[in-house]
């Protein structure tokens, strides 16, 4: 729900069509995302705000060290 917001909150308001959304974190030895980086066509705005929403979230630790993870958002709404 989180990153619905962030897209009906920026784009929307400045009639920007953004098209996916790349996002890339690290997951830390405690299951924690460290380093998020996105990408899209979208304003900066939007990408401050998946980023942000992206530190929240939390996933099983990796076996050994930490783990590079990626995905790409494509918004349906």
């Amino acid at each position: 729900p989180e990153l619905v917001e962030c897209y009906q909150r920026h784009p929307a308001s400045a009639g920007v069509q953004t098209g996916p959304v790349r996002v890339e974190v690290t997951v830390d030895e405690k299951g924690r995302v460290r380093s998020p980086s996105v990408q899209s066509g979208g304003p900066a705005e939007l990408n401050a705000c998946v980023s942000r929403t992206s530190r929240k979230f939390v996933s099983v630790a990796p076996a050994m060290g930490t783990a590079d993870v990626s995905w790409t958002l494509h918004w349906k709404l």
